[in-house]
């Protein structure tokens, strides 16, 4: 998957904009969650599957809408 992709609009210029809450589906780790974060690891080549994307939990269309999430984002990169 790549971001052309994606059914929206992604890139820089949007950097910095917020989205309210009216326009949102879901929020995924915001302030009123007490569990979120992203870590990247370096990691060997061998230990890494180029472009392997893993999701654990429930789909985005399976979350309530209007909600706030726990979200986790963990990257491994090689290279």
């Amino acid at each position: 998957m790549s971001f052309e992709d994606l059914p929206v609009s992604v890139g820089v210029t949007f950097e910095g904009e917020r989205i309210r809450k009216a326009d949102m589906q879901v929020e995924l780790g915001g302030p009123k969650v007490d569990k979120k974060f992203e870590l990247v690891l370096s990691r060997k080549s061998n230990e890494v599957e180029d472009g392997k994307i893993l999701i654990i939990g429930p789909d985005l269309k399976d979350l309530e809408e209007g909600e706030s999430h726990p979200f986790g984002i963990l990257i491994e990169v090689a290279g």
